[in-house]
């Protein structure tokens, strides 16, 4: 009789796994002689079990094909009922505890999930799809530094698991946000990203979470291109959306940054994330009092709430000697320092100079932090130093628009003319609407005699420039223009 219950348990485990070969792991690659293994596990005992009973009415195999089936219908309740009564039967069946885990996710109960992946794995502790949505899970609670260990273990096991490597990224990018990671651990794992977005089919979730990682990576042009492509494909994706947000922002661009938040606002209304996005675009705009009330309708316990609100405080500040006295009484505020290396830059060059030299020192592979100290070497006319402090951030960033800018100002005030035109030509190249790249590239032909050149770029400045903006810049060029066009004219009277 004990003989007879152990073969009806292996033969209803082979069955469930012969069924979950073909429901649950086409996602996944599963080896021909796996699947070989256990179809002759099955053909064997079938054979045996046919000298057994039949199966009575609590086949687990039978109770989970029905929780599936309400599952498919969106009758989850029903779904979690039936895998429990399965469970009961059949107390180690890892597909199962996985079934009623995504059921319970889908209600939004994370700790059942949680509870229920856990278990799967804990039955079948290489089967990647349990430990890839746990890793989701944890993502989800924002138990960081627990999600990044189990999601490794996913791609351990799976390399081409693109879900759990798109999952890693975003937990590596939430940690660089706080301070707790650099963006050099990106880099492998962006690879991989890449390659799966370039597929095929790539879902939007896929270049979205590519032009994240290109953002942080220091590549704003791919990063937004990747963004771009995302919204293609979902104008809803909400990370896109953010990111997009984010890169708008950081270039000066209130006007883009505040319509993308708005629309995110919309598609995603309950969201933290998205209201602080809102409430830093108003602290921006200089609408502290719209930004703090944002902030005030937030729970107050949530440490991004916290942490943006001291910072909104900060950014509506400023008075440099205010800032100084709360930077004596608190030298570790890294968000007060940021602020006094950007307000100095013009009316203290020096003490800029020092501020973002600290800064720098706090995260050294910050090429934000980088970029915003060579700036301030530049206005106190340390353009050797900038010069090889920008080389160092393109290294690691060659895409960086503002750094490479910068490299470009600090060579042309050197008069290394032959340099500086290689730099503004990728500008141009990148950012053909970028009147005052010509502007600078024109005068850097114009000092290399290379005259026809630097008359196109003169009067493709003159094309883009703004009267107000570029009033003084279009009188010079206007001044210049005929005197390079005569001697061009001149030139080939000669020949």
């Amino acid at each position: 009789m004990e003989c007879g219950k152990q073969v009806k348990n292996i033969r209803t485990y082979a069955k469930i796994n012969l069924k979950m070969i073909k429901k649950q792991e086409q996602k996944f690659f599963l080896p021909a002689l796996h699947f070989l293994v256990f179809a002759l596990l099955f053909s064997v005992l079938n054979s045996l079990a046919q000298q057994t009973d039949a199966i009575d009415d609590e086949d687990p195999v039978r109770l989970f094909n029905l929780g599936q089936d309400a599952q498919e219908k969106g009758d989850l309740k029903k779904a979690i009922e039936l895998y429990e009564k399965a469970l009961e039967v059949f107390p180690e069946f890892p597909e199962a505890e996985y079934q009623r885990a995504v059921a319970f996710l889908a209600l939004g109960d994370l700790d059942k999930a949680e509870q229920g992946l856990r278990k799967a794995i804990q039955l079948r502790q290489d089967w990647t799809l349990p430990i890839t949505t746990l890793g989701l899970v944890l993502l989800r609670k924002d138990n960081l530094d627990e999600a990044e260990k189990i999601l490794k273990k996913a791609v351990e096991l799976d390399g081409q698991n693109p879900v759990a490597y798109s999952a890693l990224a975003e937990t590596k990018i939430r940690k660089i946000k706080r301070g707790s990671e650099t963006p050099e651990g990106l880099k492998e794992i962006y690879e991989k990203v890449r390659l799966f977005s370039e597929k095929a089919n790539a879902t939007a979730s896929f270049w979205a979470i590519r032009g994240s990682m290109e953002h942080f990576m220091g590549d704003k042009i791919s990063a937004k291109n990747s963004l771009n492509r995302a919204l293609q494909i979902d104008p809803k994706n909400a990370l896109a959306l953010s990111e997009l947000a984010e890169l708008f922002l950081s270039e000066g661009n209130l006007e883009q940054a505040k319509i993308q938040v708005d629309f995110l606002n919309q598609v995603l209304p309950d969201s933290v994330g998205a209201k602080l996005l809102l409430a830093r675009v108003y602290a921006l705009q200089g609408d502290s009092k719209k930004a703090l009330e944002v902030i005030n309708s937030l729970p107050s316990s949530n440490p991004d709430v916290k942490a943006v609100r001291e910072k909104i405080e900060i950014e509506s500040v400023s008075d440099i000697n205010v800032l100084e006295e709360r930077f004596r009484k608190n030298p570790e505020d890294i968000s007060i320092l940021g602020r006094l290396c950007y307000l100095t830059r013009v009316t203290s060059p020096t003490k800029s100079v020092e501020y973002c030299r600290q800064l720098l020192a706090r995260e050294p592979e910050n090429v934000d932090y980088a970029t915003a100290y060579a700036s301030a070497l530049i206005q106190s006319r340390k353009f050797d130093e900038a010069i090889s402090l920008l080389q160092k951030v393109l290294e690691k960033a060659p895409e960086n628009y503002t750094a490479r800018a910068n490299l470009a100002t600090a060579l042309f005030q050197l008069k290394r003319y032959g340099e500086a035109k290689k730099e503004y030509l990728w500008l141009v190249s990148k950012k053909p609407d970028s009147a005052i790249a010509y502007y600078f590239l024109a005068i850097t032909q114009d000092n290399l005699g290379e005259y026809l050149d630097a008359i196109f770029s003169y009067q493709q400045f003159l094309q883009l420039a703004d009267s107000e903006k570029h009033k003084l810049e279009i009188e010079t060029v206007n001044f210049r223009l005929p005197i390079l066009q005569e001697r061009v004219k001149n030139s080939k009277k000669k020949r």
